[in-house]
């Protein structure tokens, strides 16, 4: 009894290491019946049924593997009392590992079958390359040489089974399955890959299955999931991509998403494979669906030396061709003749995807400082921006960036370029602490009073973002206007009290901070220290002399809001130790628990309807 209890308790606590004890007991217990019963319904596509033990009465195309599958599990499928003992194990797995459609056996759960067949595929090896799901074997099964940073469910193969898998890879080409062989991630393995290539070389079955992916053939682009030429574009296998251009394939089809091979070979920064095709007329114009051209995924990505043979490649086409036409163009771009007379000095490099983004704004929003300066030199346009106003260097500045940002400001970038929501490139760079981007945006005069929709000042976003001290120093020693308020009159010093940033609360008091200034709500900053549980800020402000008695609109004062606690979030209540803390502070200092708010309700009452009992009991102590 006690053992089931043990058994149970595992399974409810660890479920996933109990049933691969429960399936691997099946081949440590030699129990061969119960375990063949589990291989085929693993092994036998869309379900088992076990009348077709007796042969004929199976599918013609599952006899064969039937019979190997039962074979391999040393059973004799042509004897009546082996076969009978292997039907009635599928009613004794019923329920447990399996469960019954009609007349077809299938595993119960879907993480239980892929359990079973990683554990099995593994004392079943030569079954399962034979007759597993392709992506069951592409996703299982590697070579010893082959160096990938996967560690879970990978079963190594052996010499043996080597060969039996490249058997299995030749089968499906044959069978026309060539995207799945090239998206293998055994092909890092040369001597594989070479085998695949003399087949793709000499096989006059395998080269047939390439007729649809071939030159001058119909083929809809936008329902092609993806080709054989993409696979190998995506992996950047140049030698196979190269038996693949030789075969004819067309260099330049495109799949669902707008993407070609040559798109595929420089998001993936293949530097061989995009030199390849670029040799064979693989089209620079193409965009993908969202309007990313060849040169904005390079810049993405951060893959430089795409990106200097882009640029490279492109120029000379723009020389050979003299203005006849535009390069990197995408749909949507002006007028082929308008665009033209905007090529000053070499290839336009600002041209932009749907949501406004150039690949200079690219390259600078991912820190792709080398790439930038590549860009810089074809003469980007610094000014451009995205669809919400962005500015490249202003997701430099975001990024904190220092060295994009100074290359920028050296093309004469507009520091003080607002975005659509007012913000300039000082707000980001102190939003995210970047001193010494800041110090280097007010080197080329940084408004420091430029105020963004809520009329925040970037001096007020260094306070309240994170309280960045060194930003704020830096902001200080340039005038910034600490008593500047935003639109709900909420002042740097607010800011910092409510976020609970004790270091900064006491440098600003150093520089005359207002500790009577409220908001437009009539909330003080002790109203909001007390509102977020700052218990050393709290302290501060009535070593300064806070008035501890001060209302709001709403007729609260300080104990009001420090006895509702943590308030409500996400419908619980909920309290928190420090409130009690900064309560007892708040009494010390004679705070008024007779003051009642514009509903009636005194600090006790607030206490109680928040049901905060410790605060409760201290009030009674003041009262009494």
């Amino acid at each position: 009894m006690g053992k089931n209890f043990d058994e149970a308790n595992k399974l409810f606590t660890s479920p996933d290491d109990t049933i691969k004890d429960y399936l691997t007991s099946f081949i440590r217990c030699q129990n061969k019946y119960q375990l063949c019963a589990l291989v085929l319904c693993i092994l036998i596509d869309n379900g088992f049924d076990p009348d077709w033990l007796n042969l004929e009465y199976a599918p013609i195309d599952k006899i064969d593997r039937i019979e190997k599958i039962v074979n391999e599990c040393d059973i004799n499928i042509n004897r009546q009392r082996q076969r009978a003992d292997l039907k009635y194990c599928f009613k004794t797995l019923e329920l447990t590992y399996l469960k019954k459609q009609g007349n077809l056996y299938i595993m119960i759960h879907d993480k239980i079958h892929e359990m079973a067949a990683f554990l099995y595929g593994q004392h079943f090896t030569e079954c399962f390359i034979k007759y597993a799901p392709t992506s069951f074997v592409l996703d299982h099964y590697r070579f010893p040489s082959c160096k990938t940073k996967e560690n879970d469910n990978i079963i190594t193969l052996s010499e043996y089974m080597s060969e039996e898998y490249l058997n299995r890879m030749i089968r499906n080409l044959k069978e026309g399955d060539v995207i799945g062989t090239l998206n293998n991630k055994n092909l890092v393995v040369d001597t594989f890959r070479a085998e695949i290539i003399n087949i793709f070389q000499h096989d006059p079955v395998v080269r047939s299955a390439l007729n649809p992916f071939c030159r001058n053939k119909w083929y809809k682009p936008y329902f092609i999931r993806t080709t054989p030429l993409i696979e190998a574009a995506t992996q950047g296998f140049s030698d196979i991509v190269k038996v693949l251009i030789d075969l004819k394939c067309d260099v330049n089809i495109i799949n669902y998403l707008g993407k070609s091979p040559l798109f595929k070979a420089c998001e993936g920064g293949h530097i061989a494979v995009v030199k390849l095709l670029l040799d064979n007329a693989a089209n620079l114009l193409v965009c993908d669906d969202h309007g990313l051209s060849l040169l904005h995924m390079s810049c993405l990505n951060g893959h430089l030396g795409v990106v200097k043979l882009l640029l490279d490649k492109s120029f000379k086409m723009f020389k050979k061709k003299k203005l006849r036409q535009s390069l990197f163009l995408t749909a949507g771009e002006l007028g082929q003749k308008d665009y033209i007379k905007r090529l000053k000095n070499g290839v336009n490099v600002s041209l932009i995807d749907r949501q406004g983004r150039s690949p200079l704004y690219l390259a600078c929003k991912e820190g792709h400082t080398n790439i930038v300066k590549q860009l810089l030199e074809k003469h980007a346009d610094v000014s451009r921006c995205n669809n919400r106003g962005q500015s490249p260097l202003i997701v430099a500045c975001k990024g904190g960036f220092e060295d994009i940002v100074g290359l920028l400001l050296k093309m004469n970038a507009n520091v003080n370029k607002k975005c659509k929501d007012g913000r300039a490139s000082l707000h980001f760079a102190c939003k995210g602490g970047y001193s010494s981007v800041v110090e280097r945006l007010l080197q080329y005069k940084a408004n420091v009073s430029q105020v963004g929709w809520a009329e925040q000042s970037p001096f007020y976003i260094a306070c309240e973002g994170g309280g960045h001290i060194d930003v704020v120093n830096v902001l200080l020693d340039n005038n910034a206007d600490i008593l500047f308020r935003d639109k709900y009159k909420r002042s740097p010093f607010y800011a910092a009290c409510e976020m609970g940033y004790t270091h900064m609360v006491r440098l600003l008091l150093e520089h005359s901070a207002d500790v009577y200034e409220c908001d437009k709500f009539g909330t003080s900053p002790l109203h909001a220290a007390c509102k977020g549980g700052h218990e050393e800020v709290v302290k501060l402000l009535l070593q300064e002399n806070a008035d501890v008695n001060q209302c709001d609109k709403y007729g609260q004062s300080p104990l009001h809001i420090a006895c509702k606690g943590n308030d409500v979030e996400d419908g619980l209540k909920t309290y928190d130790q420090g409130y009690r803390e900064i309560v007892n502070i708040l009494l010390e200092k004679n705070a008024d628990v007779t003051l009642c708010d514009n509903q009636g309700f005194t600090p006790m009452n607030v206490a109680k309807a928040f049901g905060n009992f410790d605060i409760q009991s201290l009030i009674s102590v003041k009262q009494s």
